[in-house]
């Protein structure tokens, strides 16, 4: 896989938003008490930022190319 290829750049931008929705979610599921919406609102949000990411980050990529 070249890096200047969208798969890359994608595949590199999942895997940190993978750590850090870990390192968001994991501590929240040994909390008690913590209702079973959170867990969605948190993971929609997540999930919003990283394709808000990916399509700036594509964005910005083309503008340069010109």
């Amino acid at each position: 896989m070249k890096k200047d290829s969208f798969a890359y750049r994608f595949f590199v931008l999942l895997i940190v938003f993978a750590l850090i929705s870990a390192a968001v979610l994991l501590p929240l599921v040994n909390a008690k008490g913590v209702e079973p919406f959170v867990f969605w609102i948190i993971g929609g949000v997540l999930l919003l930022l990283f394709i808000a990411t990916v399509v700036v980050n594509e964005i910005i990529v083309r503008k340069r190319k010109k």
